[in-house]
C-alpha cells in the first residue's frame, strides 16, 4: 500500500504519542467531540483545513501526516512562507525554472 494512503494510522499515532484523547483534541481544533472518531473509525475524509487545525492541536507536522515524510523545521518555514505569499511562490519558480534551463 502507498505510503500516503497510511495518513489515518500516522494521525491516530500522533494523536496517542500527544497523549491527549481524540475528544479533547476534536474540540479543541473547534469540531464536535466525535470529529476524530468519525474520521480514524468511520472512514470519513477530512478537510486539508481541518487536518492543519488537528495537526496544530497535537504539534505535528501535516506534511508528515498526509505523505509519511519528515521536514525539517527550515523546511517546513519555507513551505509555509511560500503558500501564505503569492510571492514567494513566483520567486521560487523563477528559480527552479532558471536551475533547470542550466542543467538542461
Amino acid at each position: 500500500m502507498s505510503n500516503i494512503w497510511k495518513w489515518r494510522q500516522r494521525l491516530e499515532e500522533a494523536i496517542e504519542k500527544s497523549g491527549r484523547s481524540m475528544t479533547e483534541i476534536s474540540e479543541a481544533a473547534g469540531y464536535s467531540h466525535g470529529y476524530l472518531y468519525s474520521i480514524l473509525r468511520g472512514g470519513r475524509d477530512m478537510t486539508l483545513t481541518k487536518l492543519l487545525s488537528v495537526c496544530t492541536q497535537i504539534g505535528v507536522s501535516p506534511t508528515y501526516i498526509i505523505s509519511g515524510i519528515e521536514l525539517s523545521d527550515d523546511d517546513e518555514e519555507l513551505l509555509n512562507e511560500i503558500n501564505s505569499n503569492p510571492d514567494a511562490l513566483d520567486a521560487v519558480r523563477a528559480v527552479v525554472t532558471a536551475v533547470k534551463r542550466k542543467e538542461l
